[in-house]
């Protein structure tokens, strides 16, 4: 919670000053001077440009609550968890920005305003297959978590890796995008 925090240069000092210590011998006190400053609370949390989730959804992802202290480390973890509700529907362009205000009335406290950029939901077009030889394409087909023509899915697309890779059949299993920006459409090889 402490936003405005501010450290100086380090002031160190040799404690011994005798010549006939080798430089490795040598001590020296370090100092690094800190201001701390307020410990800042959370007053207000509102979001902007959301569509796909209530405000009320996206503050239990956040997991920070007025009236407690900032937390840098909360905060990204929740933008995290609410960018892979988004990407996990398909918004693969997702992007949230969180600004921060000090409100004049309140001393010690902050709004957090989350500016979101939810982008169009992309679909799966192909799922292709290359290099494979051996193994039928149905065989590899049932170890995908995801389907042509749903919506793409980061957490299915990981798990379905995971799969190919533990079934030994190939050295290891790399997926490649080509993105259709128009048509917002993915196909996956």
């Amino acid at each position: 919670g402490y936003l405005r925090v501010s450290i100086k240069e380090p002031i160190i000092e040799t404690l011994e000053d005798n010549p006939l210590l080798s430089r490795r011998d040598m001590r020296a006190r370090i100092t690094i001077p800190v201001k701390e400053g307020i410990r800042y609370k959370i007053n207000t949390v509102q979001f902007e440009n959301v569509t796909m989730l209530s405000d009320t959804a996206l503050k239990a992802l956040l997991n920070v609550k007025e009236e407690s202290y900032y937390n840098k480390t909360k905060l990204e973890e929740g933008t995290k968890n609410i960018g892979n509700i988004y990407k996990n529907q398909g918004y693969i362009n997702f992007f949230a920005e969180t600004l921060i205000a000090y409100p004049k009335d309140k001393k010690g406290y902050v709004d957090l305003k989350v500016v979101v950029t939810e982008g169009d939901p992309f679909f799966i077009r192909q799922i292709n297959f290359l290099g494979n030889k051996t193994t039928r394409d149905k065989v590899l087909r049932r170890n995908i978590f995801l389907t042509e023509e749903s919506p793409f899915n980061y957490k299915a697309l990981e798990d379905s890796m995971r799969r190919l890779n533990q079934l030994g059949f190939f050295g290891s299993v790399t997926p490649n995008f080509n993105f259709d920006q128009e048509n917002k459409q993915v196909d996956i090889d």
